[in-house]
């Protein structure tokens, strides 16, 4: 779990150290699915017993919160390449 949240973290900045817009949405979009893989993560703990379901909710709830980001961060980013292309 430790290693999806650094990964979200870090395709975040390796994807805005970027020079292209493309290369920054492609690692945003890999950060997404770190955050598709956390909450798998957060399911499975909660399974096994490792999380009490309330802290799990909470964490899921935060982690669903960065995911929106993420996805409108990228929407942003496609709806700039369209105008740039249509112009």
């Amino acid at each position: 779990m430790r290693r999806t949240v650094i990964s979200v973290a870090a395709n975040i900045a390796e994807g805005k150290g970027r020079l292209r817009r493309a290369d920054f949405a492609r690692f945003l979009a890999i950060a997404r699915g770190s955050i598709n893989e956390l909450d798998t993560y957060f399911d499975l703990a909660r399974m096994l017993g490792y999380l009490p379901p309330k802290e799990v909710h909470a964490a899921k709830g935060l982690a669903g919160e960065v995911g929106r980001m993420l996805t409108t961060m990228l929407r942003r980013l496609a709806s700039i390449e369209e105008l740039r292309t249509k112009s």
